[in-house]
C-alpha cells in the first residue's frame, strides 16, 4: 500500500506529464515543442524535473513501488535521470523528445491504471 502522501506525489506526477502533452499540443506536436528553447522545452524540462524528484521521494519512503511500476517503467524513470544530470544548455533534443514520446506515456498509464484499481477497490 502506498501512503497517503506518496499517492498525491503519484497524481502530481501524471498531472504533470498531462501538462506536458497540453504544451506539445500547444507547439503543434513534440518536436516543436522540444525545440522550443524560449517557452515549451524550459516548461517541459521543469515538469521532469519535479517528477523526477516526486518518484525519488517515493522510492526513497520505502513504500513499494512495484505494484504500480514494471521494471520496463522504473528503466523510464533511469533515462529522465540522465538527461536531467546534464546542463541544461546542453539538453539533447532527440533524447528529451524520445523521452517525451516513449517513456512518459506509460509512466503516466502505470499510475493512472493504480488509481483506477483502488477506485474499484473503494466501489466494492
Amino acid at each position: 500500500m502506498t501512503s497517503d502522501e506518496n499517492l498525491q506525489r503519484l497524481k502530481n506526477i501524471s498531472e504533470r506529464i498531462e501538462n506536458i502533452y497540453k504544451l506539445c499540443d500547444f507547439s503543434g506536436n513534440i518536436i516543436a515543442a522540444v525545440e522550443d528553447k524560449a517557452f515549451s522545452e524550459p516548461a517541459i524540462l521543469m515538469h521532469i524535473q519535479i517528477c523526477k524528484e516526486n518518484f525519488e521521494k517515493i522510492i526513497y519512503s520505502g513504500d513499494d513501488i512495484s505494484v504500480i511500476f514494471s521494471k520496463q517503467t522504473l528503466r523510464s524513470f533511469k533515462a529522465i535521470k540522465s538527461l536531467l544530470n546534464g546542463d541544461f544548455g546542453d539538453i539533447n533534443s532527440a533524447l528529451l523528445e524520445s523521452i517525451v514520446r516513449n517513456n512518459l506515456p506509460k509512466i503516466k498509464e502505470n499510475i493512472d491504471e493504480y488509481f483506477l484499481g483502488i477506485y474499484k477497490q473503494w466501489e466494492n
